[in-house]
């Protein structure tokens, strides 16, 4: 991150000067202190958050457009598609139960339950609580069923699979906000393994900045997770906006001070970028 301006402070880190334990990042002459002491002309002050006579601004952004905080599964990454969804469940249900059509075999469970399991046990997964087969057994136990490992590592694999599809229109939306210049962040809940996947892909070099939930120990909607992605970007929360494809998510960003957009389809979201640049741009 490079900042506008230079602040000095008493003692060092790598070499830039500053004082107090909330030093968050600093550009080649520049200095951002979170929670810190800064001595400024003479005068010492007090910050918590961004410093309020700073403009840190991502380097290679234009500060004249609005900075964007995008969630990534439903937006750039699509979500799991039906048949996914069946595939884990025939493989949760195991060989044990034959699944053609008229059987009279009582499943232990239905499809409607596992996917109800399988969604609402998740949010300590994608806060890298749990790895893998942490998670599957509290499936497992929330089932009133056992997993063998060969199940596990069955639901893991296809798991992992059916996160894979990623949506090329957005993907090429995202390169033209990135050229333009717009400061643009990544926030998005994922479980260590599936964030191991997606670390390497190459549309990622678009973002400023990128808050993987796993590495940050909490997971959207909780205020955690905004504001570190706004620090990480190096603004304000009340300057940020975030786009998710979750009204859940959307009201706690909107809690945490952000401006909220729940993403519903890319034209509909170019408008409202479009919209928004140009009120920040008059403003």
């Amino acid at each position: 991150m490079l900042y506008s301006r230079t602040v000095s402070c008493e003692g060092a880190l790598g070499g830039v000067p500053c004082v107090g334990d909330g030093v968050v990042g600093a550009g080649e002459s520049d200095v951002w202190v979170r929670d810190g002491v800064v001595n400024e002309g003479g005068e010492v002050r007090r910050y918590t958050g961004v410093m309020k006579d700073a403009q840190p601004t991502a380097a290679g952004s234009d500060a004249t457009l609005p900075p964007l905080l995008f969630d990534c599964f439903g937006v750039f990454a699509r979500l799991q598609d039906p048949e996914s969804e069946q595939r884990l469940y025939q493989l949760a249900l195991g060989a044990a139960v034959p699944l053609a059509e008229n059987t009279e075999v009582a499943l232990p469970f239905t499809f409607e339950r596992f996917a109800e399991v399988y969604r609402g046990v998740r949010k300590p997964y994608d806060a890298g609580e749990w790895l893998g087969p942490d998670y599957w057994k509290v499936v497992s136990q929330q089932l009133g069923t056992t997993f063998t490992p060969e199940q596990v590592d069955a639901l893991i694999a296809e798991d992992l699979y059916s996160w894979r599809r990623v949506d090329e229109s957005m993907l090429g939306y995202l390169a033209e906000l990135s050229a333009a210049g717009y400061p643009l962040g990544l926030l998005s809940n994922i479980p260590v393994e599936l964030a191991e996947v997606f670390r390497t892909k190459p549309w990622l070099q678009h973002f400023d900045s990128i808050t993987w939930s796993c590495d940050l120990g909490a997971a959207k909607p909780d205020a955690r997770t905004f504001e570190h992605a706004s620090e990480q970007m190096g603004v304000p929360v009340e300057e940020l906006t975030f786009i998710d494809d979750t009204q859940e998510n959307c009201d706690g960003a909107a809690i945490a001070g952000l401006r909220a957009h729940l993403f519903v389809g890319e034209g509909e979201l170019r408008e409202f970028i479009a919209e928004l640049t140009e009120g920040y741009q008059s403003g």
